[in-house]
């Protein structure tokens, strides 16, 4: 049976011989939660045979994380399950020493340590017990400092584009543009680009691996704009 099955109350399909009868009944729910089960077949002559019958609930090997939030973190969670990350991204401002996330599991699997008030302020490594044993680390990242909606609207207006993207972004500005920061889902800076004042820009991103970026634009007037972008090659 698959996991999560109830083999407290199953309707096994039994099929027996002509005149002959069963016991339990068929149809009839039986309880396989405590192990195996004797049914016995009574023949038309009356000759009896036992059949102990057993379900096996088949244990997952599923150990992936599902769902990742916390409470005021900005956008959605990103939940990376070919490198086992968790990036969340949280407004300027936050505290990220006492946050509680909340985190959903696959089926049947366990997670330590259990969702509690964290200090986040660097990346935590969760372990995800698969409802066979099976253990897989996931590090879990939380990014501060990404404006919020009404942190970066504003009388700028910003265009970036396209995105996805397989390297280049276009930026384009109402306003001149200071500088240009990259940051990976990390939280690391690795791009830092002075536009001086263009309000059209371009930034190559080829040289980095396939991921999501936060791009930073910051004017000359000093407002700043932040935008999250994928990189797909």
């Amino acid at each position: 049976m698959p996991t999560g099955a109830d083999i407290s109350e199953v309707t096994p399909a039994i099929s027996i011989s002509e005149g002959a009868s069963i016991e339990p009944n068929i149809g009839e729910a039986v309880d396989f939660s405590g192990g195996s089960v004797t049914f016995t077949v009574t023949a038309e002559n009356g000759q009896t045979r036992a059949y102990e019958v057993t379900l096996e609930v088949i244990l997952s090997d599923e150990n992936d994380i599902i769902s990742f939030s916390i409470a005021g973190q900005v956008g959605e969670s990103e939940i990376n399950s070919e490198n086992k990350t968790v990036s969340v991204w949280m407004g300027l401002g936050a505290d990220l020493s006492a946050l509680t996330p909340e985190i959903t599991v696959s089926l049947g699997a366990t997670i330590t340590p259990e969702p509690q008030e964290t200090d986040f302020s660097e990346p935590i490594t969760y372990t995800v017990t698969s409802e066979s044993g099976i253990e897989q680390e996931w590090v879990v990242t939380v990014i501060p400092g990404i404006p919020t909606q009404l942190d970066i609207r504003g009388t700028i207006e910003i265009t970036v584009f396209p995105n996805p993207t397989l390297d280049v972004v276009n930026v384009l500005s109402n306003e001149p543009i200071d500088y240009i920061e990259v940051f990976d889902s990390n939280g690391t800076k690795v791009l830092l680009q002075e536009v001086n004042g263009n309000k059209e820009f371009s930034i190559n991103l080829a040289e980095f691996n396939s991921g999501v970026y936060i791009v930073r634009i910051t004017t000359v007037g000093g407002t700043f704009y932040t935008n999250r972008v994928i990189l797909s090659k």
